[in-house]
């Protein structure tokens, strides 16, 4: 399928609060646009959270987390094995050795052993450890079998989690996610370091009314210093910034930004030379984020957690140069798989002369610490929902999956699990991003239910791919200084996207560099500076095109320091020719 890119300039009418404010003009256009009516709106302090008296299951999971305190009992952390667990676990670590908790450890399963979240295997482990209170960090919600288990051992179980739960909930002691059914939490976008990070306000909330700290000689923490973890696992999780997680990510951003924050973060951000005040969402979701995930994609997320725990710069910057030389190896095996799908995917097209429903690609060397990462970029090439398969053990296939808005992925891997109950082993995930496990011998079968599936639905995806602009700016408004007051007016990310304007430039020089990346001087067609932009992936097929000397651009505006010196980029989305 060819996808015709078309620019939408976003116009939505101001609201008069908006409108009547002193606000910056450029930036009451951007609120406006998307959806902001109210100055509270944009009030991000963290007075405006909404209480953690609104999530259900709460109280009871702070009465287990109280006892365990009091009577000292081992408390063990069940982490996921993604940033937004890594980053909720150490948090969780943390905050209960401030609280008091004197037997505290952590457990981060092992992506190729262990498999995903509370299973009996982790179970067995910590009893071997003698834990005897487990808490579950952004996993366990379908964990049935791992709770039961830790039942029958006598252990306590509460479930931290956001991801969406089956009808059937686990029997665990307590369980905390904005999600479940009766839950009066508004906002039901909080990532999974978000939950946990509720649940420790409300223990301490709870141990100070019963003079804990009194009693115990102990300083109350202020949990505010543990924002720059929040903010790391949102952002990473790719969480909807709603006003609540706006207000967490904007203070954790805050914290970062000024040096505040923990070693980890920092080391990370020196590694990857990239000015700590300057630091955007879009640098922790594109730079730091892939050097913390590779952890748990090739060897273990434990290196992770252990970056994010210690305060120590030497050995945080030993760690962030283990991460980053994984990640570099990452990024080998991944542009080998790549290639390989996206051969795949073309031959297909090319037999059929379209492009399918969906692809299910497998192939027999692939790693399936990468494969998300690979569904992702197939997906956004195609635009339809992407499975890629690898090996795993006992005869078995993992599989992540990647879909288009409109296509609820966890919503379809439901309901052809109750038509044919025998098919997937295992699944869970979101409604974009979802993974599965079958068995190796039913790959065919899956192929072909899956693909029928989503033909016979009719689910239309669009030939149009739409680029939603902010509208255009006037050339001397495309500066440092409307770069840098974009950057700290908010954090922006999901469904609070990163302002896009459009506007038409002259082009003075064209540069491909590392193969794939378009860099480009250009100065915008009325007058005004000769700017540095940079088009990420660009169509090899269409640029570099020394013929081509004007361009309409959909771009955004970034600003970095090189020696201590603001400098200001273009950050291309896209490209299209035009006539002077």
């Amino acid at each position: 399928m060819n996808y015709d890119i078309k620019i939408h300039r976003i116009s939505k009418i101001k609201s008069p609060e908006i409108e009547n404010s002193n606000i910056p003009i450029i930036l009451k256009k951007i609120y406006s646009n998307r959806g902001i009516k109210q100055l509270k709106e944009i009030d991000l302090k963290t007075k405006n959270l909404i209480s953690y008296k609104n999530l259900l299951g709460i109280k009871k999971a702070t009465d287990v987390l109280k006892i365990a305190l009091i009577k000292r009992k081992k408390i063990v952390i069940v982490g996921d094995f993604d940033v937004d667990g890594a980053s909720g676990t150490a948090l969780a670590f943390l905050i209960l050795m401030k609280l008091g908790a004197k037997k505290v450890e952590f457990i981060i399963p092992n992506r190729f052993k262990n498999g995903y979240g509370l299973t009996k295997e982790i179970v067995e482990f910590i009893e071997k450890k003698e834990g005897e209170v487990i808490v579950t960090v952004d996993n366990g919600i379908s964990s049935h079998e791992g709770v039961n288990l830790a039942r029958k051992k006598g252990m306590k179980i509460i479930i931290s989690d956001h991801h969406i739960p089956d009808k059937i909930l686990p029997k665990a002691h307590a369980i905390i996610n904005p999600n479940l059914k009766n839950c009066k939490f508004k906002s039901k976008s909080l990532s999974g370091v978000g939950v946990i990070f509720y649940l420790m306000i409300s223990l301490r909330s709870e141990l100070k009314k019963n003079s804990w700290f009194k009693d115990n000689k102990i300083i109350i923490p202020n949990l505010a210093e543990f924002l720059d973890l929040v903010a790391l696992g949102t952002i990473s999780d790719l969480s909807p910034l709603d006003l609540n997680n706006r207000i967490l990510v904007h203070q954790g951003m805050n914290r970062i930004r000024n040096g505040n924050c923990r070693a980890g973060i920092k080391a990370l951000i020196e590694i990857s030379n990239l000015d700590i005040s300057f630091l955007s969402t879009n640098d922790i979701s594109y730079i730091l984020s892939p050097k913390i995930n590779v952890a748990g994609r090739l060897k273990d997320m434990r290196i992770g957690v252990k970056l994010l725990l210690t305060n120590d710069i030497k050995k945080a910057r030993l760690l962030a140069k283990e991460l980053n030389f994984l990640n570099k190896k990452r990024q080998i095996i991944g542009k080998k798989m790549e290639k390989q799908a996206f051969f795949i995917c073309t031959k297909i097209q090319k037999k059929t002369n379209t492009t399918p429903s969906g692809f299910v690609l497998y192939h027999q060397d692939w790693h399936e610490g990468i494969l998300g990462i690979i569904a992702s970029r197939i997906k956004e090439r195609f635009q339809v929902p992407v499975i890629i398969f690898a090996k795993s053990k006992n005869n078995l296939l993992k599989g992540s999956i990647r879909s288009i808005e409109g296509i609820n992925i966890r919503l379809i891997l439901k309901e052809l699990n109750n038509m044919y109950p025998d098919l997937i082993i295992s699944f869970g995930g979101h409604s974009v991003a979802a993974a599965l496990v079958i068995e190796s011998s039913k790959l065919i079968y899956f192929k072909k239910i899956f693909l029928n599936f989503i033909e016979n639905k009719k689910i239309n995806v669009s030939s149009k791919r739409i680029i939603s602009s902010d509208g255009e700016l006037f050339y001397d408004d495309i500066s440092i200084k409307t770069a840098t007051l974009l950057l700290y007016s908010s954090p922006w990310g999901n469904k609070f996207n990163y302002p896009i304007f459009d506007g038409k430039f002259r082009i003075f020089d064209q540069l491909l560099i590392n193969k794939i990346h378009l860099k480009i001087k250009i100065q915008h067609i009325l007058g005004g500076n000769i700017l540095d932009g940079i088009c990420f992936n660009v169509d090899l097929k269409s640029w570099p095109n020394k013929k081509i000397n004007f361009v309409k651009l959909a771009y955004t505006l970034r600003v970095y320091k090189k020696n201590k010196i603001p400098i200001l980029q273009i950050i291309i989305i896209h490209l299209f020719p035009i006539m002077p």
